[in-house]
């Protein structure tokens, strides 16, 4: 620790701290017990260590997944982690959606992790939400969701679904107002998971709904057909958008 602190004025210190980390770290990696506070101590001032030597991806990841794994599961030392990982998400993007992923995982297997489980969620989505490839961005978001929806004695509630719900339509609009339909139905989409299963009977139609819109704004008829096709018919909307579908496909079959 002395020799990390005193790093700030003299530079070399930071290889004899690095030296005397990986000597403790041995050790550890020799306890029966490595989750205890002092080996965790460790890792933390590893981690310190590392994001100021700019150390690549791979020596983060070896200490930031045992961190992880080790962790308590309450509320102040899962917001420790989640902020540290926010600190390094533009550096090091693809290491934090590793992290965050295997956290949620974490959350998910212990029932003492579960009251933090949707904080770690939202994280990963709003992270994910920054990576450039809009593929892997959803598909990582969908996996997550599955995992959380297969997880047994896990289950949100009307309100926390609501508040995925909310955030993945305001995704969803702001690429259906910038014409990016496919985008926009990606998003829409993500509320139909059985996660959601709660708020079904408000929302599950409605997401449908906003997707096959994408769709037939986009000209894809056929797959907005099929979304129509999982909504009730005898709502109002659902029956506007059928009408909407045979319209614009009479007159696509004209003009061709």
């Amino acid at each position: 620790r002395a020799y990390y602190i005193s790093s700030t004025d003299h530079p070399e210190h930071l290889d004899r701290t690095d030296v005397a980390l990986k000597e403790c770290l041995a050790d550890l990696d020799k306890s029966e017990d490595p989750s205890i506070e002092e080996y965790q101590q460790l890792r933390w001032m590893c981690l310190a260590l590392y994001k100021k030597r700019k150390a690549t991806n791979d020596e983060l990841l070896k200490i930031l997944l045992p961190l992880i794994d080790d962790s308590a599961l309450d509320e102040d030392a899962i917001q420790d982690i989640l902020l540290e990982l926010r600190g390094i998400s533009r550096s090091h993007s693809d290491i934090v959606s590793q992290a965050l992923q295997r956290l949620l995982q974490r959350t998910l297997q212990s029932v003492d992790g579960h009251p933090v489980a949707d904080k770690v969620l939202f994280a990963l989505v709003m992270h994910m939400r920054t990576v450039p490839d809009h593929d892997t961005c959803i598909n990582a978001i969908r996996a997550a969701l599955d995992e959380v929806a297969a997880c047994e004695g896990y289950n949100f509630d009307r309100t926390c679904a609501f508040a995925f719900l909310t955030t993945f339509w305001q995704f969803g609009d702001h690429y259906y107002d910038r014409k990016r339909w496919s985008h926009a139905a990606d998003w829409y989409l993500l509320g139909t998971n059985p996660v959601f299963e709660v708020a079904a009977d408000v929302t599950g139609s409605k997401c449908l709904r906003k997707a096959a819109l994408c769709r037939i704004n986009d000209k894809e008829y056929a797959s907005a057909k099929i979304l129509i096709g999982q909504c009730p018919t005898t709502e109002a909307p659902t029956c506007y958008l059928k009408f909407l579908v045979a319209v614009n496909q009479s007159l696509f079959s004209v003009s061709s």
